[in-house]
C-alpha cells in the first residue's frame, strides 16, 4: 500500500532494479514518481506505464531509452527552449539551432553541453558543458559565450574579395579576415 491508502504502480514498490519501471522514477526523465501521486483519485495511465506526465510517455522509445535527464533539467529546457511549440531534445534543438546555430546535446542525467560548427572551416567552437544544477541565465551565457567565439571564427576567415583589398590581404588565401566596411558582404563575410 502507498501513502495515500492504495498500492504504487506496478513494480514502482520494490527497490531499484534492472528494469526501468521499476525504479520509482519517470522512465524518460527521471522524476520521482512517488512526490508526484496525487492525494486523491486516481492514477493517471502513463503514472502506472511508469511515466511521470503524458509528455514523457509520448516522448520515450525504448531503443534511445528516452531522454535520461532529471526533470528540474527538463522543465528549465523546456521553458528556454521549448518555444511554446513542444517538448524534448529534436524541439529544443531546432529552436536552438533556427535561433543561434549552436547545437545542444545530453551528455548525462543532469548535464548537457553546447556547441557550434563554422561552416566552410575546419573548425568548430568547443562543447561548453553545463552540469544542473544551474540558472537560465547560465544557460543563455554559455548560448552567448558560444555564439560569440562562433561570431569570432567566422569574421577571422570567412572575407570576401573587397574585405581582402581592404585589409591589405590576398585574396588568394585561404581564409579573409571580414571587414567591418566591406560594401560587398556589408561586413557579414560570405558563406566559403
Amino acid at each position: 500500500m502507498g501513502i495515500f491508502g492504495w498500492s504504487y504502480p506496478p513494480g514502482c514498490s520494490g527497490p531499484p532494479g534492472d528494469d526501468i519501471y521499476n525504479d520509482g522514477a519517470c522512465a524518460c526523465c527521471g522524476a520521482d514518481l512517488e512526490s508526484l501521486y496525487p492525494e486523491d483519485g486516481d492514477l493517471p495511465d502513463y503514472m502506472f506505464d511508469g511515466f511521470c506526465s503524458k509528455a514523457c510517455e509520448d516522448h520515450y522509445t525504448p531503443d534511445c531509452k528516452g531522454l535520461i535527464v532529471i526533470r528540474p533539467l527538463y522543465d528549465l529546457l523546456n521553458t528556454e527552449l521549448g518555444n511554446g511549440k513542444g517538448q524534448g531534445l529534436e524541439q529544443w534543438r531546432k529552436v536552438l539551432y533556427d535561433g543561434t546555430g549552436e547545437s545542444l546535446h545530453i551528455v548525462a542525467h543532469n548535464a548537457i553541453s553546447i556547441g557550434s560548427i563554422v561552416e566552410g572551416i575546419d573548425a568548430e567552437v568547443e562543447n561548453e558543458q553545463l552540469t544542473w544544477p544551474f540558472t537560465k541565465e547560465e544557460l543563455w551565457d554559455t548560448i552567448q559565450n558560444v555564439k560569440d567565439e562562433h561570431d569570432r571564427l567566422w569574421l577571422e576567415t570567412h572575407g570576401c574579395g573587397k574585405c581582402a583589398e581592404l585589409n591589405g590581404e590576398n585574396d588568394e588565401d585561404d581564409y579573409i579576415h571580414v571587414h567591418p566596411d566591406c560594401p560587398v558582404c556589408e561586413g557579414g563575410g560570405i558563406i566559403i
